[in-house]
């Protein structure tokens, strides 16, 4: 629109009128003087609504909108902003078009203004993917640039699914766009309080495949080897230690063949702390020494590299020294400038240098530290469980340490430096809160995992693996094998450190205090029975005998004695504790909760007859156990185990299929189906040998009916061995659960195979072939399947599938059938042959013409 003149027209001259027509003669004042006045004060009028008016200003939108743009590419987001708040009240004047792209730039001043500001507000990540959806809406495209800044913003919100599909719009074209918000998604995620390595795991593989289309070959690199480095600390971090020295061997050569090795650091830092975890102290020193004459000083790389260093000596030299020089490196001259200085090397240096300066008696350096140390979890806003552990257990086993030389005042100031982590000061009784609180940590770690106390697991001693970890309150994933071993490790680390203390206790009090005595010595051994210390245990169980005659708990005590001893693989001193009870206490109900640990003694001792006669003394005509009971239990479920196992499959039948009916829903039915189906099935050439035998004709149809009832059922449980395990997530599964899983497939497919129904057998042992396709086992199937066509006589899909079998042969190494959990017999390979020389299945010719000999 035009602007106004700034001076309005004047008024027509008085008198005047239109065209040529002819002046008359002026008329007097006193007629004509009203009209003068009246033009004057109407064109006065006039004015005054003209100047009134606001100036109209020019509605050049796109040079507006476009002076904008480069305002803020130039970074200035301060005139960017006057000049978009400037406009905003006429923009309503614009085309759809300039105003979505006034929308887009507001977008735009947002995100340069939060970056510019170093700030991550959850409020302006809405702001601007609110202006930048309404452009979209006003029909403006959004480009890659502005997807990528939304993808960001999610991120940062936590809404990681809307940020991977707002990734897929980016074109194919803009891979560095896509990996960079990958990147931050990762990022983000190793950040987080908990991590889930399997979801991230994928994720790093996302971001390298997008990596792998980057066109620029050394931006290519650069972000492969952080994506590498990334998953290979997860596998660190996760205990796999082997497989990141496989990954990074496997990668690192194909990536020095494309560029060298100098850039490549970051990958053989990790490598180097595997070697080191792994106890290859050598490989280790060797990696880390050639990575750190690359490295500059104020490389963080480097910090980790010297206290790798530093480790090394302390593992392998007892070099406390040189040990110490690395830590006090690395600790100095790499203090960390991120948020979140806990997760740094500077973090592992700190406890490097308490413990080295501990262990040479420079206790104010290193209580020193340790402040530093605790001061710096503290402000972690995340801090990482492991390393409070870790430095929980670095402090209190100098505590320990000093206190055994006496130095109370220096354990004290061990305790007290560490009294920030527990939000108050401990109470007088030094030795009893430092035993109380290695027991809740390790109690905690256990229940944050689902894992039950040890010695509520297995009472005969030692962990029960068939017993499956019961799944927290808390939804989440549940916890891997790794894990569990992580932290029934890290349990473990603390019961024995909370019965030292308990022994320390007892220790102190016992000349004034014999019952408090008593009652640490107690709790020492029961703390050391949940640390798997058995030696340790039995002395303090020992202890408590010698010390409280009278002590209600004798009989207890012997039971956990006899405990500690079949745990400690001391069978002969167990049963005669038990023997012991049995003798001296024979109605006492610890005596009963003693005769199935008894059993497992006697069977350790390969005295099967007299461990069979205990438990049948359970099962049937104990006076003082129940059918009920935990004793009468697991009772019957050793018998069944024990039958089964000595292959006396007609008792393994009736034990098993008595312990499947009571105990079939438990978590230990899935184990007790598989052992029952196994006594069925392996029954069975039994029932051939007396087949082969002359008998009535009658008798060999009972026989050929129980055959086929037997195999039948095995069928049935191996299929509900499938189907149960099937719907548990196969990380969870213990060893044993994992092997009966597997053989399950195979030998409910077997049942079929030996009754003859070959079509059935075809399909469960495709189904085995498919589920285990790169499990050896899977050749079994294989195998059985050619089997199975040829017993039907069609043999065109023999010969298909014995091309398959060969082929999976020749991909299998020879001591992979050294296994012997594998479900493949003699009887297999036997048949396989048979049919082979019948159908000519290796021959080359035979195979290709199809035909039949």
């Amino acid at each position: 629109m035009a602007e106004a003149n700034d001076n309005p027209i004047p008024a027509d001259p008085a008198g005047a009128t239109d065209g040529d027509e002819a002046v008359t003669a002026p008329a007097s004042w006193s007629q004509v003087w009203q009209l003068p006045v009246l033009l004057i004060g109407v064109g006065l009028f006039i004015m005054g609504i003209y100047v009134a008016l606001p100036e109209p200003k020019q509605d050049d939108f796109p040079s507006a909108l476009d002076s904008i743009s480069q305002y803020l590419v130039a970074g200035d987001t301060k005139t960017a902003h006057a000049m978009l708040k400037d406009l905003e009240s006429h923009i309503v004047r614009a085309s759809p078009a300039e105003q979505a792209w006034f929308e887009e730039l507001f977008g735009d001043l947002v995100f340069h203004q939060q970056k510019q500001l170093k700030v991550e507000d959850a409020a302006n990540h809405e702001l601007m993917l609110g202006y930048y959806r309404q452009s979209a809406q006003l029909g403006r495209p959004l480009d890659d640039l502005r997807l990528q800044r939304m993808a960001g913003a999610l991120v940062s919100l936590e809404r990681e699914d809307e940020a991977l599909e707002l990734l897929k719009k980016l074109q194919e074209a803009a891979p560095q766009r896509r990996y960079a918000v990958v990147r931050q998604l990762i990022e983000k995620r190793l950040a987080a309080p908990k991590v889930d390595p399997l979801a991230l795991d994928k994720l790093i593989d996302h971001f390298l495949e997008e990596v792998a289309r980057e066109s620029d070959k050394a931006m290519q690199r650069q972000q492969e080897v952080w994506g590498l480095a990334t998953k290979a600390r997860l596998l660190f971090d996760a205990g796999d230690h082997a497989g990141v020295i496989d990954l990074i061997a496997r990668r690192k050569i194909t990536l020095m063949d494309r560029g060298g090795e100098k850039d490549l650091a970051p990958l053989d830092v990790v490598r180097a702390k595997s070697y080191l975890a792994l106890g290859n102290f050598r490989v280790a020193r060797e990696v880390f020494t050639a990575v750190s004459r690359q490295l500059s000083k104020a490389d963080e790389l480097n910090a980790e590299t010297l206290v790798g260093l530093g480790q090394i000596e302390l593992m392998q030299t007892d070099d406390i020294a040189a040990a110490w020089q690395y830590f006090k490196l690395a600790e100095e001259n790499h203090r960390p400038q991120e948020a979140d200085p806990a997760r740094s090397p500077y973090f592992e240096a700190l406890l490097g240098r308490v413990d080295c300066e501990a262990r040479m008696g420079r206790h104010p350096e290193a209580l020193e530290h340790l402040a530093n140390a605790v001061k710096t979890l503290l402000e972690s806003p995340h801090p990482p469980a492991d390393r409070r552990e870790r430095l929980l257990v670095l402090a209190l086993s100098h505590h320990v340490a000093v206190t055994d030389l006496d130095q109370h005042d220096t354990a004290l100031q061990y305790l007290s430096v560490l009294s920030p982590l527990h939000g108050d000061r401990l109470p007088p009784e030094r030795w009893a809160m430092f035993a109380a609180t290695h027991e809740r940590i390790a109690a905690k770690k256990l229940r944050d995992a689902g894992l039950p106390m040890p010695t509520d697991v297995a009472p005969g001693g030692g962990i029960d693996e068939t017993v499956e970890p019961v799944q927290p309150g808390t939804a989440g994933p549940a916890p891997t094998k790794e894990t569990i071993r992580l932290v029934r490790q890290q349990a473990a680390t603390h019961f024995d450190l909370a019965g030292r203390a308990h022994e320390q206790h007892a220790k102190g009090v016992s000349a004034i205090d014999p019952k408090s005595a008593g009652d640490s010595y107690w709790a020492a051994a029961g703390a050391f029975d949940n640390a798997f210390q058995w030696q340790m245990a039995v002395r303090m169980y020992q202890q408590f005998l010698q010390n409280r005659g009278d002590d209600p708990r004798r009989i207890d005590a012997f039971h956990k004695l006899g405990l500690a001893f079949l745990a400690d693989k001391k069978y002969q001193d167990a049963v005669d504790k038990f023997d012991l009870l049995r003798r001296d206490h024979p109605t006492h109900k610890v005596t009963a909760m003693s005769l199935v640990p008894l059993a497992r003694a006697l069977m350790a001792l390969d005295k099967f007859d007299e461990a069979t006669k205990v438990l049948l003394d359970v099962v049937t005509n104990h006076p003082a156990i129940t059918p009920q009971s935990r004793e009468y239990r697991d009772a019957l479920i050793a018998l069944g185990r024990l039958y089964h196992q000595r292959k006396d499959y007609e008792n393994a039948i009736q034990r098993l299929a008595d312990a499947v009916d009571r105990y079939g829903e438990s978590e230990q039915g899935p184990a007790l189906r598989f052992l029952l189906a196994e006594s069925y099935r392996q029954s069975i050439p039994a029932i051939d040998r007396s087949l082969e035998e002359p008998l009535p004709q009658s008798k060999v149809r009972e026989y050929q009916a129980e055959r086929i009832r037997r195999l039948e059922q095995a069928l049935i449980l191996h299929s509900q061995v499938v189907t149960q395990l099937g719907e548990v997530e196969e990380e969870s599964l213990s060893p044993i659960h994992r092997l009966y899983f597997r053989n399950a497939y195979f030998y409910r497919a077997d049942c079929a195979f030996d009754l003859r129904r070959y079509e059935q057998a075809i399909e469960l042992y495709d189904a085995a072939a498919r589920r285990w396709r790169d499990h050896p086992a899977s050749l079994v199937a294989l195998v059985q399947m050619v089997n199975s066509y040829a017993e039907l006589g069609q043999h065109q899909s023999a010969r298909a599938v014995n091309l398959r079998a060969r082929d999976h042969l020749r991909r299998i190494p020879d001591e992979a059938f050294d296994d012997p959990s594998l479900p493949m017999t003699r009887k297999h390979w036997q048949d396989w042959l048979a049919w082979s020389g019948k159908l000519n299945l290796f021959d080359e010719q035979a195979s290709a013409d199809g035909g039949t000999p």
